[in-house]
């Protein structure tokens, strides 16, 4: 097969279109055609041009993960789902994580670390909350670990139920002010056991901030 042609794609800035002497038409990156210094009068065999699509298809992979990248730092779990998603080959999916992961794009302990700040920053969470959402990112429990020591290790999970208990207790009382302690005290408790806090620092919290002496009593 002989490179008849090679154009620019008017629509896609990226792309360029090789045509070949077989009426075949191949939309592939600029940087695969840089890659092998492609030019009008080439030659390509089958393996070649497999060869050639084989990269396109990596480029293609590579700059999706890139714009996953632009909204947030993602976890290797993150990207490998958003490139299967896409229906990107496993071959293709890992060649380009190990890329990401050679330019120190894909880091899964800095992008935890990162998270557990962020959480931090933005609302109050529970140790067992943020151990539950780094898993779901696909976070390995030996990173989880550590970054949960060196982030939760020293916070006072009573100080933080109270916080959240008064702030949510007064929105209750606002929109509910005829309910009992009662009442209150079993919507916060289903609140902050949503948080991934403790039965016993729930209980002992609230039931303190309520006058309630004893859970029997509810």
């Amino acid at each position: 097969m002989q490179i008849l042609k090679i154009r620019q794609d008017k629509r896609r800035p990226k792309f360029a279109v090789v045509e070949l002497d077989n009426n075949e038409n191949y939309k592939v990156y600029k940087s695969v055609i840089k890659k092998y210094g492609l030019r009008k009068g080439d030659e390509l065999n089958e393996n070649k041009l497999n060869e050639l699509l084989q990269w396109d298809e990596f480029y293609r992979a590579k700059d999706v993960a890139l714009k996953y990248f632009s909204y947030r730092q993602r976890s290797e779990y993150e990207i490998q789902a958003k490139l299967t998603k896409s229906k990107f080959k496993p071959y293709i999916i890992k060649k380009v994580i190990d890329n990401l992961k050679s330019v120190g794009l894909i880091n899964d302990l800095e992008f935890a670390e990162c998270f557990a700040k962020n959480a931090l920053n933005k609302r109050l969470i529970s140790k067992n909350l943020m151990k539950k959402k780094l898993l779901e990112k696909g976070i390995s429990k030996e990173i989880i670990n550590n970054v949960l020591q060196k982030y939760f290790s020293n916070l006072d999970e009573n100080a933080i139920v109270r916080k959240l208990a008064i702030k949510q207790l007064k929105k209750y009382q606002k929109l509910k002010p005829k309910s009992t302690d009662k009442e209150h005290f079993i919507r916060l408790a289903a609140f902050l056991t949503r948080r991934g806090f403790s039965w016993d620092v729930i209980s002992r919290v609230c039931r303190g901030m309520l006058n309630i002496n004893s859970v029997d009593e509810i």
